[in-house]
């Protein structure tokens, strides 16, 4: 073979191998496994069966998710988990009323300033002549009222129109339904994560009716402080959401669900 044609073939044969080792360096970067994102835990003070938890589980991930995070969440009494959630070994706790922190009880807690929740609160009793609307139609009754622990808000508002006396605090749901059912108290005033109880085998077949609302409740998200710098990004995501319906979907989903296994 004359010289000049095997130099000409020995330099196209190098420039192949040379694209050829190119492109599969690009292939290995484009396959490699992505960066591991990290993962934010907050603390819940209501149990993963209820409306309220999964919900807020479902705005989380997609916040989280727009901002290149994962998430999970874990379940304990609410007092419990504000303590969790301000020791720094979590990243925040999903949702507490707007002045849950104002005696700075937790003090590495900051409350992100935009709601992310609205939480009826509802009355369920035995007696079918308790009727509620709202807090003024507590006035002069001397109804014995249970409520669940950690529900500060809640006992705020209750006290203006009930004595201390009338008022029960429990340490779950499951409590006050079993003091309800022996008629220890009136009525029970609980976020409606009660519903999701009421349909387990334990509790379905009996008659605890729903006597009304007695307020509703914006819940704010509070984020550990060692999170801080993201809190604005967070906020924004969330706002974002509002406008462009993915937050309404999320609430009405998961409503719509748990009305059709009612």
């Amino acid at each position: 073979m004359n010289k000049k044609y095997t130099i000409l073939l020995i330099s196209f044969l190098l420039l192949l191998n040379a694209c050829y080792n190119k492109k599969t360096e690009s292939e290995n970067e484009t396959i490699s496994d992505p960066v591991e994102r990290r993962e934010m835990l907050f603390t819940s003070g209501s149990p993963e069966s209820s409306i309220v938890y999964k919900t807020l589980y479902n705005i989380y991930t997609e916040v989280f998710d727009r901002m290149g995070y994962s998430f999970s969440c874990y379940y304990s009494t609410a007092k419990r988990a504000a303590i969790d959630a301000d020791s720094g070994d979590y990243d925040g706790t999903v949702s507490r009323n707007y002045n849950f922190n104002i005696d700075n009880e937790y003090p590495d807690l900051i409350r992100v300033e935009e709601s992310i929740y609205k939480a009826i609160i509802t009355a369920y009793t035995l007696n079918d002549e308790i009727k509620i609307d709202g807090l003024e139609s507590l006035k002069n009754q001397e109804y014995m009222v249970g409520i669940k622990r950690g529900m500060k808000e809640v006992e705020n508002n209750i006290y203006n129109y009930i004595d201390e006396e009338y008022v029960i605090i429990a340490n779950d749901s499951e409590q006050l339904i079993y003091m309800l059912e022996a008629e220890r108290i009136d009525f029970i005033d609980s976020f409606d994560q009660i519903n999701q109880i009421l349909k387990s085998d334990e509790f379905k077949v009996k008659n605890i009716l729903d006597a009304g609302a007695i307020s509703e409740i914006l819940l704010y998200p509070y984020f550990h402080v060692k999170n801080r710098e993201i809190i604005e990004e967070f906020k924004n995501i969330l706002l974002e959401m509002k406008e462009d319906g993915s937050y309404e979907e999320i609430v009405n989903d998961i409503r719509n669900s748990e009305s059709e296994n009612y």
